[in-house]
């Protein structure tokens, strides 16, 4: 007896054609003597711990960095990108009466401009760039500043955004940034007035893992 099952139906339903006696038939439940239906384990969706794995970054591997206290009460603003429309790249920061801890990344070197506010208390700004095509920059007034060693990344689905938290975690103890701007060609002025809504995505540990069921039966 010759039995298949047919899975390219909505839900869970499964058919199966059964062969007896030389004749076609379809039905819901299996085959006359057939052993029952195999089903395939939900698969786990992959989490930022996996990627984490994946890019081997382990705590011991980042390199001491600025003193902690930085961060200690600061929101952490991340701006990133490959490029600049221009050489120059304008930070306005208008976050009154916070305290604000700013790193700024990027592939290609730009020469940063960070205007706080008045009302705004610049923490420090850290900057860092990956190309040996000259010297990054930075003016931020009085602002202590820091070059690090930091990939650049203008999206938060990716495993160089994961490397840039674990490398603040590792330093600051924050496992996760207050907002993120990136961009591949980043504009001469980009403006930080108000944190990101809350976001797995700009977090260390990323969105929470999901079971995905499986339709597949397989009949034996």
């Amino acid at each position: 007896m010759l039995f298949l099952p047919l899975l390219a139906l909505p839900a869970s339903a499964t058919v199966y054609q059964c062969l007896h006696k030389g004749e076609i038939s379809y039905q819901d439940n299996p085959c006359p003597g057939a052993t029952p239906p195999l089903k395939s384990p939900p698969s786990k969706a992959a989490t930022r711990s996996d990627t984490l794995a994946d890019i081997a970054l382990p705590q011991p591997s980042i390199p001491p960095g600025p003193p902690r206290a930085l961060a200690a009460g600061a929101e952490i603003v991340l701006v990133s990108g490959y490029e600049s429309e221009t050489r120059q790249v304008q930070v306005d920061l208008d976050r009154p009466g916070k305290r604000v801890l700013l790193v700024l990344s990027s592939y290609h070197a730009i020469d940063w401009l960070v205007v706080p506010s008045a009302r705004t208390q610049l923490s420090a700004v850290l900057y860092s760039k990956t190309a040996s095509d000259g010297e990054a920059s930075v003016k931020a007034g009085k602002a202590a500043r820091y070059p690090v060693a930091l990939p650049y990344s203008y999206e938060a689905d990716n495993k160089h955004f994961v490397q840039i938290l674990a490398h603040l975690n590792g330093w600051f103890g924050r496992s996760r940034v207050d907002s993120f701007h990136g961009d591949y060609s980043l504009a001469r002025q980009v403006s930080i007035r108000q944190p990101d809504a809350p976001n797995p995505m700009l977090t260390l540990q990323g969105p929470a893992a999901q079971n995905l069921p499986s339709q597949l039966e397989f009949g034996l």
